[in-house]
């Protein structure tokens, strides 16, 4: 027998170690890149999109924040959260918590260092009129009680 010669069994298993080791390597590969293909939600638009929560609910309402995601169906922000009305509020609806969420749209500002512009809401009741809009931009978002209102902070 010749000492140098390999056994039969080997090369198979050679060539099976380094299928593994390159489906190995991609899987790793991909597990590392796969997370940037993720959308990332900008905190300034999260910020201004919590912020519409008390304007859009009851007054003294008690709204907790469940998820917060980018939007599915393009660029925004959805909020899923509960919404628990007052106790003078509840006395007249149902009392309890409810579900509730919020899809905010931006407009783009590409390059831009100044802060974002909301553009449209929906709610679970349906999209929020563009001029509610634009006064909520305006006279709501902008003021310190929106920012000591925010759910999120």
């Amino acid at each position: 027998m010749d000492p140098t010669a390999r056994p039969e069994g080997r090369a198979p298993r050679a060539r099976r170690k380094a299928a593994c080791f390159v489906a190995g390597s991609a899987l790793l590969a991909a597990s590392l890149v796969l997370p940037g293909c993720t959308p990332r939600i900008d905190e300034e638009q999260a910020r201004l999109c919590r912020m519409t929560l008390p304007a859009l609910n009851p007054d003294g309402a008690d709204i907790r924040i469940t998820r917060l995601v980018p939007a599915r169906d393009g660029p925004g922000i959805r909020i899923d959260y509960t919404v628990t009305p007052s106790a003078e509020i509840g006395i007249r609806s149902r009392a309890g918590p409810q579900r509730a969420w919020v899809i905010c749209r931006f407009d783009p500002v590409p390059f831009s260092t100044s802060a974002p512009r909301l553009a449209a809401i929906e709610t679970q009741n349906g999209p929020v009129t563009g001029a509610s809009v634009y006064l909520m931009q305006r006279f709501w978002l902008r003021t310190p009680e929106a920012a000591t209102a925010d759910p999120g902070r």
